[in-house]
């Protein structure tokens, strides 16, 4: 997963809970580095010989900020820059990566 920024919560603060670093990739944090990520994850995915593979998981593709949203009720949302959406419930770019495969 890609880095898609940290969520404005208010002030102009950041939200700091959000996670940051994914270790060496060799995709920029950003939308397009999602996707490109996403369509050599599908390649590779269907490359499998005989179709071993059933699919792929994107956990909490949908996890946006919300008020007393998180892993638990109340608790702090770590993930919502790792969606296939903005912070405003846009679609990004990876979006169509599923689209396409």
């Amino acid at each position: 997963m890609h880095l898609l920024g940290q969520a404005d919560v208010g002030d102009g603060a950041l939200d700091e809970s959000q996670l940051r670093d994914n270790g060496p990739v060799p995709y920029g944090e950003t939308p397009e580095g999602q996707r490109d990520f996403l369509y050599e994850l599908f390649a590779g995915l269907k490359a499998v010989k005989d179709g071993a593979v059933i699919g792929d998981l994107y956990w909490d593709p949908v996890m946006i900020p919300a008020d007393g949203v998180g892993w638990q009720v109340g608790g702090d949302n770590v993930v919502s820059n790792t969606t296939l959406f903005d912070f405003e419930g846009k679609a990004l770019p990876a979006l169509q990566a599923y689209a396409d495969n």
